[in-house]
C-alpha cells in the first residue's frame, strides 16, 4: 500500500507500507480499514452466484465495465484528494461513471437476450440494445374464434416419473380479451392418467 504522508517534513514523499491482513479485515470502528473477505461464506455465494448467471455479452460488457469504472473513478477521486488536495464530488463521480459504462456498452461488440433484467441494465445506464439477428422470422397468424364462441389455451406440466403433475390455461373472446384462467393439480398418479 503506497501513501503521502509527511515523512522528515518533506510532504511530497511517499513510503511504501506493509499492513497486517488482519488490520485489512478489521472492521472500520475496531481502528481496521474494514475489508470484506471473499472468503466468508454468504459474500462468496453472492459472488459465485454473480459469476454463474447466465446473461449475454453485451450485458457481461457493461457489468464488467461498471466494475472496472467505479473501482477506477473512486481510485482516482481518492488520489485526486490525497495527492492534489483537491476533492471531487460524488455527483461528478457518479456522472463520470454513468457515461463511461455507456460508452463501454455501446462499444460492445455483443449483444442482449429478449430478457428484461438485461433490458432494465441497459436502461440504467442509458446503453443502446445491440439485438441479436434472427436467422429466420415466422410469421404467426391468430385465428379469433367464432362470433360468441371463447377459445382455451392449455398446457400441462410434471416433476418426475411418480412426482407431481397440473395443467392450466386460459380463456380468451374473439378479441383476445382475458375471460379467465384455470389450474388444476392432477396429483402424483399422472403416469396412470396418461395411460387412460
Amino acid at each position: 500500500m503506497i501513501a503521502k504522508f509527511f515523512w522528515g517534513g518533506e510532504p511530497d514523499m511517499r513510503k511504501l507500507h506493509w499492513l497486517k491482513w488482519e488490520l485489512l479485515i478489521e472492521s472500520k470502528l475496531n481502528g481496521g480499514l474494514g475489508f470484506i473477505l471473499i472468503t466468508h461464506p454468504r459474500t462468496a455465494n453472492v459472488a459465485e452466484a454473480c459469476a454463474l448467471r447466465t446473461s449475454s455479452h453485451q450485458i457481461n460488457d457493461v457489468q464488467i465495465g461498471a466494475i472496472t469504472h467505479v473501482i477506477w473513478h473512486i481510485w482516482f477521486a481518492c488520489n485526486k484528494h490525497l495527492f492534489d488536495n483537491h476533492f471531487v464530488g460524488l455527483q461528478a463521480v457518479c456522472v463520470s461513471i454513468t457515461t463511461d459504462v455507456k460508452l463501454s456498452g455501446d462499444s460492445s461488440t455483443g449483444s442482449k437476450f429478449s430478457t428484461t433484467d438485461d433490458l432494465a441494465t441497459l436502461q440504467a445506464f442509458s446503453v443502446t440494445c445491440h439485438a441479436r439477428k434472427n436467422h429466420k422470422i415466422i410469421q404467426v397468424n391468430r385465428y379469433p374464434p367464432l362470433y360468441g364462441w371463447v377459445t382455451c389455451n392449455t398446457d400441462n406440466s410434471a416433476k418426475g416419473c411418480p412426482g407431481r403433475a397440473g395443467c392450466g390455461g386460459f380463456y380468451r373472446d374473439r378479441r383476445a380479451k382475458f375471460l379467465g384462467c384455470l389450474a388444476f393439480h392432477l396429483g402424483t398418479n399422472w403416469p396412470m392418467l396418461w395411460v387412460a
